[in-house]
């Protein structure tokens, strides 16, 4: 029954208040705010500092419970937005894996040991990982069999020592810088038809890099790919190729002689630059554009027949080319560079 009649006078507190704020019967100054909650009113029959000490108390309840909320939310937000296995090494401790991107299948591989002179990259790899079992509850022993999908970025980056690298027809991509300034690498041999992109920098300064046979499937050459590749002499760019991308063969100064498919419509700033043995360049498909500093320098060149079609021919595109008598330009040509 007490406890009835306070909260009435709870109620009726707040009623009154209510109503004179509204009302203008307090001043603005002295007006309450609304309330957020109702204290019941043994509360204020308690002394002061038992009050304050209360108040504080509860709040540093609250913003602990607030603070382990928000922190809990964060942690989940990153479990759900991430890939929560772990990267895992093969057995021979000389590559470690981690997954593919929204995939529990596919990993992409990279080295542990810069000292190697060999490397055989598996199709396949089996990930071990622990799960609970709830019927037996306890955590047992899984593997999972995963695909080998590409080279992660810079992957093998710096291999100074590493002479041959097999990729097995799993891989689709290797990714940038993978085998960036691998000063020994001469041999490397590619399987099956599956890798599609050859991205950034990738085999850039590979100093001892003589040919390349490049699969029938890729489509994407990225920029500099080739480029400071001051040993190769000989590269055959298969009909897939869709984009090479800016100076692919910058540096190349022994490549004599290029064809490029039917299906690459441009070729991209610096491209060629500096290649000082490059002869002659054929072109099989639509080329409409030729970019800025494709051809500089390229001492060896003695004639360009720029095919029908070209509209456009970037600055400098054949600065320099010492030896260059003759230049043939379409009818199509609408922009010519300096």
């Amino acid at each position: 029954m007490r406890e009835n009649n306070n909260l009435h006078s709870c109620k009726a507190v707040v009623s009154r208040n209510v109503r004179n704020f509204k009302m203008g019967g307090t001043s603005q100054r002295n007006a309450p705010a609304f309330p957020l909650f109702v204290l019941p009113s043994r509360f204020f029959s308690r002394p002061l500092e038992e009050r304050k000490e209360r108040f504080f108390f509860e709040r540093k309840v609250m913003k602990k419970v607030l603070f382990k909320g928000i922190s809990s939310l964060i942690i989940l937000m990153l479990l759900l937005s991430s890939n929560v296995y772990a990267d895992f090494i093969d057995e021979t401790g000389y590559l470690s894996y981690s997954f593919e991107s929204g995939s529990d299948s596919c990993v992409q591989v990279r080295g542990r040991n810069s000292s190697v002179t060999r490397i055989d990259i598996p199709s396949t790899v089996v990930y071990e990982y622990q799960e609970y079992d709830k019927e037996d509850e306890e955590y047992k022993t899984r593997r999972r069999t995963c695909r080998v999908t590409s080279v992660a970025k810079e992957g093998f980056k710096n291999y100074k020592s590493l002479v041959s690298v097999s990729i097995p027809s799993s891989v689709k991509r290797l990714g940038q810088t993978a085998f960036f300034q691998n000063s020994s690498l001469s041999d490397i041999l590619i399987f099956g038809s599956n890798l599609t992109n050859i991205e950034y920098n990738c085999f850039a300064d590979c100093v001892a890099l003589k040919t390349f046979n490049l699969p029938h499937g890729l489509e994407y050459i990225g920029g500099s790919v080739f480029s400071g590749c001051i040993e190769l002499e000989n590269i055959e760019i298969p009909s897939s190729v869709k984009s090479i991308g800016d100076g692919a063969f910058a540096d190349c100064v022994k490549l004599t002689d290029v064809k490029l498919p039917s299906k690459i419509t441009s070729i991209e700033n610096s491209s060629f630059l500096r290649c000082t043995a490059l002869r002659q360049v054929i072109c099989l498909g639509g080329i409409n554009k030729i970019g800025s500093h494709a051809f500089q320098e390229c001492l060896s060149l003695e004639e360009a027949i720029i095919p029908n079609g070209v509209t456009i021919v970037g600055d400098y595109a054949f600065n320099a080319c010492k030896a260059l008598t003759k230049i043939e330009t379409p009818s199509s040509l609408q922009q010519l560079g300096d």
